[in-house]
């Protein structure tokens, strides 16, 4: 685990080394009210799981912010 949140519902970020891939990938690892967790590829600049959720929607990290409750 790269980097995770207090809160577990932000989700946590993974550095996952696959076969026949020259470098490791990074996750982000989140919670899906519909569907459970899920596991989304992102860049490899990223460090942090903030940075990662706000990549997902397409805003800079600061200003990025969580959404009170998922739907």
């Amino acid at each position: 685990i790269l980097d995770s949140e207090l809160d577990p519902a932000h989700g946590e970020l993974y550095e996952i080394f696959v076969p026949d891939l020259p470098e490791p990938a990074i996750y982000l690892k989140a919670a899906c009210p519909r569907n459970g967790d899920i596991f989304e590829g992102v860049p490899e600049h990223i460090k942090t799981v903030k940075e990662a959720q706000a990549w997902r929607v397409g805003i800079p990290v600061d200003e990025f912010v969580y959404p009170e409750r998922r739907t």
